[in-house]
């Protein structure tokens, strides 16, 4: 007789996962505040989320996404629950909020519509039209993303509370060139323009930089990625108006599982 042996293989219990921590000021409103993702499967993701100030005190919250099903809980009694549905024009998805226990307020949805009428592959063109309407807040909103060759992307967004002055326009072009990795600009009639400027410094993108500056008020940010291990990176963010204000500084990591 010949003797065989069996090998099991353990399955991960999922697919990949992210953390990322950030903590500014204690003092301040955000203080401390992380997220960890966990991609389960091909379409579904768990994420949670937990914060910390001196101001708030702690609050945590889990959000569950499926193909067909969302589902969100919050440490104050806010609940989620989301239906996705495909349909030939794009998908829809329908989200109940319940804050704090409050069914009465049942039902008035969220309701969203996602679709890509522009969708046309041999032109390299690909595009994302979304609009929502909660029906609690009495909001709307509208935007679209139109892609180009997978490098130039524009984007508009307006919502039924700034209108068309408020509206703005996103602009982004990836040069991938060695000094420049990206630059962009957003528009918008109340806000001003903002400039966007990325570039990845070192082999294996050792370092990541993102710089932008906003020209209505004059303020700046600054964001730093520096690479400690294969899974990991330091972010470094600094916010602030060069009026000798003090800035305001984030400091946080990421992490790849």
């Amino acid at each position: 007789t010949r003797g065989t042996s069996m090998e099991q293989k353990t399955q991960p219990i999922f697919k990949e996962g992210s953390y990322e921590l950030c903590a500014s000021d204690p003092q301040g409103s955000n203080g401390a505040s992380g997220a960890m993702k966990i991609k389960l499967d091909a379409s579904s993701q768990l994420k949670v989320k937990h914060s910390w100030s001196r101001q708030k005190g702690q609050s945590m919250g889990m959000e569950l996404s499926t193909a067909k099903w969302g589902f969100e809980a919050f440490s104050n009694n806010d609940i989620a629950l989301e239906r996705k549905m495909k349909t030939r024009l794009g998908e829809i998805r329908v989200k109940q909020y319940i804050p704090a226990h409050k069914e009465w307020l049942v039902p008035s949805p969220e309701v969203k519509m996602i679709a890509s009428p522009l969708d046309v592959p041999k032109w390299k063109l690909k595009d994302e039209l979304e609009f929502a309407y909660d029906f609690q807040k009495s909001f709307g909103r509208l935007e679209e993303e139109i892609e180009y060759n997978k490098r130039y992307k524009v984007r508009l967004a307006t919502d039924t509370e700034k209108g068309l002055k408020g509206a703005t326009m996103g602009l982004t072009a990836k040069l991938q060139r060695p000094y420049v990795h990206s630059i962009g600009m957003n528009l918008s009639r109340a806000a001003g323009a903002t400039l966007k400027y990325e570039v990845n410094f070192g082999e294996d993108d050792l370092v990541k930089a993102k710089a932008n500056w906003k020209l209505k008020g004059n303020e700046a940010c600054l964001e730093l990625q520096p690479k400690i291990s294969e899974q990991a990176r330091l972010t470094m963010k600094a916010m602030g108006k060069p009026d000798g204000s003090k800035p305001k500084i984030l400091l946080g990591m990421k992490c790849e599982m």
